[in-house]
């Protein structure tokens, strides 16, 4: 039996740093990116964590690439 998915949308910065963060970015490097501080960062994963009821950013990022798939980092 598969368990059912629930649809759960993320805000587009949640969104950003999620994905980010499946390229193996740490918060200093994806702050850097978005133009926003490290803090502001932690926030918005934890947001989406608890969102997404998971602890972990394995967990978190697993999620992202399930439902979103793999994209490449630009260069």
């Amino acid at each position: 039996m598969t368990a059912a998915v629930t649809k759960i949308d993320l805000t587009a910065r949640e969104s950003e740093c999620v994905a980010l963060l499946t390229q193996g970015l740490t918060n200093q490097q994806i702050a850097d990116i978005l133009g926003i501080s490290p803090s502001t960062v932690r926030a918005h994963l934890r947001s989406a964590s608890h969102r997404l009821r998971v602890r972990r950013r394995t967990a978190l990022a697993a999620w992202w690439v399930r439902t979103h798939g793999i994209r490449e980092r630009p260069q």
